[in-house]
């Protein structure tokens, strides 16, 4: 089997891996979805018979897919101490692949889940945005429900867009827990948070509503070269956050 395969197969491995092992969580999680949908349908319809909603107001509801790069994460997080936790790292640490390779065969992994995830977002705001506008005004304007689309599908790439780096940040800090710099976690954590404040602040251009054409209109040409300047560069720190967590599995984690 070439190396190829190998990680191909290794990325689908973990692709349909639990982050938790464990069915009792899944279900967990599964009811805890189903009351949040249930929660959202019975606001949806009663705001909906209290005050007139149209799909051009409600773009805003799109916000809610911020958790997407959060969850990616958490998933490559968890998918890294899973392999500790499940007594698998001994097989995954031995198998015939560079350290670079199963570092980012995890990465790829959690970007995968997330934009899975994304989809059933997608999904689920769009019928939930829909239902709402319509019995609200009991029609249906198909030019807002395109604008609608379109708001979310902009927004949703670009959170899936900063997914790399939210995933191979959640790689590396796995690896530091289960390696010899663990002690340096918190400070990494403060480096990191403070990095990201300072950065965002200095970028206007990442604002929502600019992004999806809320409020003062879409962004300018300009703002979207330096937004595809600031994601290419994401994309590059993440393929160094990714070397860094093969470093540690190479050279500073103890088996």
């Amino acid at each position: 089997m070439s190396s190829e395969t190998g990680f191909a197969l290794l990325v689908a491995r973990d692709m349909r891996r639990f982050t938790n092992a464990g069915k009792p969580g899944r279900r967990w999680r599964m009811g805890y979805g189903v009351a949040g949908l249930l929660a959202l349908i019975v606001l949806a319809t009663y705001e909906s018979t209290q005050h007139t909603i149209t799909l051009s107001t409600v773009g805003p509801v799109w916000a809610i897919t911020y958790y997407i790069p959060v969850i990616s994460f958490g998933f490559a997080m968890s998918l890294v101490l899973n392999e500790w936790r499940q007594n698998t790292v001994g097989w995954w640490l031995t198998l015939p692949l560079p350290r670079i390779q199963l570092a980012l065969a995890k990465c790829l992994a959690a970007v995968g889940k997330a934009a899975r995830v994304s989809l059933w977002t997608f999904v689920a705001v769009t019928i939930l945005g829909f239902y709402t506008s319509f019995l609200s005004t009991h029609s249906l304007d198909w030019p807002s429900a395109l604008s609608f689309l379109i708001a979310g599908f902009r927004w949703t790439l670009f959170l899936l867009c900063l997914c790399p780096l939210t995933s191979s940040l959640g790689i590396m800090f796995g690896t530091i827990r289960q390696s010899r710099w663990r002690p340096a976690l918190p400070v990494v954590w403060i480096a990191w948070v403070m990095g990201w404040v300072v950065w965002s602040s200095h970028h206007p251009h990442w604002h929502m509503g600019r992004l999806i054409g809320l409020g003062h209109g879409f962004m300018t040409a300009e703002e979207m070269v330096h937004l595809v300047i600031d994601l290419v560069a994401s994309w590059i720190l993440a393929a160094l956050l990714t070397w860094i967590a093969a470093y540690l599995l190479e050279r500073q984690t103890d088996l």
